[in-house]
């Protein structure tokens, strides 16, 4: 029995070492007219941004109906990447000022795709917009757990030193790395 218990606890806390440690990486890249996009690591919407600057970037911006349909059938349920997820953060926000919407890269808000009835601000703080499968806007709360929201990221040619953003599949790669690492010391103690 002090043998299981050992094991368990071994195992318990790989897996809560390996949450801590877990951030927001970037799974894949893109490129679309001036812009490099990177899709991120389910995140709120928080976490996602901060990625965003920290590559030299910020949440992504749509300007125009191609762009929002090349990213919808991309990373977008049924889009073309293994990747394709059902919820992807954009970088609008209202959360300066209830109703009045901007994107947090400064870029004049003269384009949206809110779906019938949204921006509704249903339940508290519903102040980012995430687009959802179809390719229409919703917006929703800052919550991680209340959905699996993936970021994605827009760095314009002329913004930023794009040799500076990792690899994605090293970070792919260390994921695998850790997870296999996890693995051998739980069969090591077993």
């Amino acid at each position: 029995m002090k043998l299981l218990t050992g094991t368990l606890l071994a195992a318990t806390l790989s897996t809560a070492a390996f949450a801590t440690q877990a951030e927001v990486m970037v799974l894949e890249e893109a490129s679309f007219e001036d812009s490099n996009y990177y899709l991120l690591t389910s995140s709120s919407w928080d976490d996602a941004q901060a990625k965003a600057i920290e590559l030299g970037g910020n949440l992504i911006t749509i300007n125009s109906f191609e762009e929002n349909s090349f990213i919808r059938d991309l990373w977008l349920t049924g889009g073309t990447s293994s990747f394709a997820t059902d919820f992807l953060w954009l970088g609008l926000t209202d959360r300066d000022e209830e109703g009045v919407f901007s994107w947090v890269s400064g870029e004049t808000f003269d384009y949206e795709n809110f779906r019938p009835g949204e921006p509704n601000n249903a339940g508290s703080g519903e102040n980012y917009v995430q687009m959802i499968g179809s390719g229409k806007w919703n917006d929703i709360g800052n919550d991680p757990e209340s959905r699996i929201v993936f970021g994605v990221v827009e760095i314009n040619f002329g913004d930023s030193n794009l040799s500076d953003v990792p690899t994605p599949l090293l970070g792919i790669g260390m994921l695998g790395l850790l997870g296999l690492a996890a693995g051998r010391s739980r069969k090591a103690n077993a």
